[in-house]
């Protein structure tokens, strides 16, 4: 995309490098190319920069390929399987997510989960990572992407990762 951008702006400087300034400012008084009719290339830029943002965009792919360390933390007293089920209950039924998926991955449980869309977001994707640090301390990581970068609405990974580790804390008290 970046090439089609900048071969249109070459050719744009080059065709009003050979205009006197008088020729350029009456154009813009008479309503130039960018003013008011559109050619071919000018469709084709505004159709770039329209589509440019959404190649930030996060996906499922964005969270699933990040480090399992990626996120926030939070260890807890208990063993894996303990803090696992209570985090697996807390995403379940205390955080606003649709659980895409669970796996098992190198001595870590990982839950996939997305944010759909609403009026203020373009949703979210994530995962929730637990890992054993030893035999009576466990690891719970949230990592959390806005599926649209630009937005500023939305969870956000600080907000569901405090959510998270409360709802595991209440879980885990006896």
């Amino acid at each position: 995309m970046q090439p089609l951008i900048s071969a249109i702006w070459k050719r744009r400087w080059r065709a009003n490098r050979r205009r006197s300034p008088e020729r350029v400012l009456h154009e813009i008084d008479q309503g130039s190319e960018f003013l008011g009719r559109s050619s071919d290339e000018e469709i084709y830029l505004a159709i770039a920069l329209a589509v440019a943002p959404l190649g930030a965009c996060a996906t499922s792919a964005t969270v699933t390929q990040a480090p399992l360390s990626a996120g926030i933390s939070q260890d807890f007293q208990g063993s894996f399987e303990t803090v696992r089920e209570a985090a697996r209950a807390s995403v379940q039924s205390d955080l606003p997510v649709a659980i895409r998926g669970v796996e098992e991955r190198g001595g870590a449980y990982i839950i996939n989960y997305e944010i759909g869309v609403s009026a203020f977001s373009w949703g979210e994707v994530g995962r929730v990572v637990v890992t054993s640090v030893d035999a009576d301390t466990t690891r719970v990581t949230l990592h959390n992407e806005k599926r649209y970068q630009v937005q500023v609405t939305g969870q956000g990974e600080r907000r569901l990762a405090t959510q998270l580790f409360e709802a595991v804390q209440r879980r885990l008290q006896p």
